[in-house]
């Protein structure tokens, strides 16, 4: 891999990230004092196909199993959202003690952070793969 295509392929990852990160979210949030659904499908949308074009472009085809994870995080994220805002999981928790009740949203928060540190062992890929030149 040549130096413009390894710079290319950062910068595609930075412009990626931020562009899925929670700062649509929070912007969304302080100017319209709501967050919108759309934003969400937008999100998954565009690592979506980024996934699917990562197949065919030979720039950002070793950022595919980044772009994975990025979806995954965000689907992840979103369902802990949905949960912890539903009414079923709002009634348990107000019969439920503080720190319970705490506790709980702890451990499903440790649930889902833990599924996503799980995810690179099961891809079954080595950095060597991941990473060309990095691995051993």
């Amino acid at each position: 891999m040549n130096k413009h295509s390894s710079a290319t392929s950062i910068a595609v990852a930075w412009v990626v990230t931020l562009l899925v990160s929670s700062l649509g979210d929070i912007l969304s949030f302080e100017l319209a004092g709501a967050v919108p659904l759309w934003l969400l499908w937008t999100k998954a949308i565009l690592l979506g196909a980024l996934i699917l074009l990562s197949g065919r472009f030979r720039t950002i085809k070793m950022l595919r199993p980044f772009f994975i994870m990025l979806w995954a995080i965000t689907a992840l994220q979103r369902m802990n959202f949905w949960l912890l805002d539903s009414a079923t999981w709002k009634a348990r928790q107000n019969q439920q003690s503080f720190a319970v009740a705490a506790m709980s949203v702890q451990l499903l928060e440790m649930g889902v952070a833990l599924l996503l540190i799980g995810m690179p062992f099961s891809a079954q890929k080595t950095s060597a793969e991941i990473l060309p030149g990095q691995g051993g």
